[in-house]
């Protein structure tokens, strides 16, 4: 099983169609505490271009999946997050419990990704 690709250069369409199924794909992995492998974890963080794409709770819901598989992600990810985290904040797209599952992730994280 591998990580979706996104295509050379894909259009926001393209990455907001793969940013709902891939958040769920990865709370449920995490969910079921099953570590899909070194591979897939690094193709899945190749694909960080989708995160611009991501609604607040897709955001919120691939930092607790990561956490939840004791996966702490890279820095270039975790900036292409904070971004997108950052939009959605200040488009008040965010909810209280999306902020909630972002702390939760953090705190799994023991702050070692927060910035």
């Amino acid at each position: 099983c591998t990580a979706p690709a996104l295509p050379a250069g894909a259009a926001g369409g393209a990455a907001a169609a793969l940013a709902h199924p891939l958040s769920v794909l990865l709370w449920s992995l995490g969910r079921l505490g099953f570590h899909p492998g070194s591979a897939w974890m690094h193709a899945f963080y190749a694909a960080a271009q989708l995160l611009p794409a991501c609604s607040p709770r897709q955001l919120a819901t691939l930092l607790w999946a990561l956490a939840a598989l004791g996966e702490a992600p890279p820095g270039g990810w975790m900036r292409a997050w904070h971004a997108a985290w950052r939009r959605a904040e200040d488009s008040g797209g965010a909810a209280a419990v999306d902020a909630a599952m972002v702390r939760a992730a953090f705190e799994a994280f023991g702050g070692a990704v927060l910035r």
